[in-house]
């Protein structure tokens, strides 16, 4: 994971940089995180604010990933909210890496109890705040990027048990 510094700040709480390259969710080095956020949940979910431009395959990106749509603000696209398909975190990792790069704030939402899953669609749409949803969901762990395009934030609502904790 060579060019990877990982810093746990809260339980619930951490970040990966890559001291090398803008994330690619796609990449080998990931593995093992998206393997570990997937064992445990049972729907997953991408959140996307302010995209910066929505290319050529935008659409096409979009339909092959996405298996229920739930937020989808026009043409604009500025927020978009999508229930993936159980198979892109596994075998189609190279398409949400292109999405991810189109939006500012992307997220992918690792959700465990599928009965929150209204309160997560109810809490997204009164809220653009990554904190309102680990405050109101109680089994949800986020996987996000904001500004800084070279780091991966990871915030939970109970805990993260990841098998990277010693890369400090």
């Amino acid at each position: 994971m060579g060019s990877l510094k990982f810093k746990l700040h809260r339980d619930n709480y951490a970040y990966i940089q890559d001291s090398s390259n803008e994330i690619d969710i796609s990449a080998v080095k990931w593995n093992i995180i998206f393997d570990t956020l997937l064992k445990d949940c049972s729907k997953i979910y991408f959140y996307g604010i302010r995209i910066d431009y929505p290319g050529s395959e935008f659409e096409e990106i979009v339909l092959s990933l996405a298996e229920e749509f739930f937020i989808d603000e026009g043409p604009n696209n500025y927020r978009l909210l999508f229930r993936l398909k159980p198979i892109a975190m596994m075998f189609n990792r190279k398409q949400l890496s292109k999405l991810w790069k189109y939006y500012e704030d992307p997220a992918v939402i690792f959700l465990q109890d599928s009965s929150e899953e209204t309160k997560l669609f109810e809490t997204l749409l009164d809220s653009h705040y990554y904190s309102a949803l680990i405050r109101e969901v109680k089994s949800v762990i986020l996987a996000y990027s904001e500004f800084d395009h070279n780091t991966l934030f990871l915030e939970s609502s109970w805990g993260l048990d990841l098998p990277i904790r010693s890369l400090d």
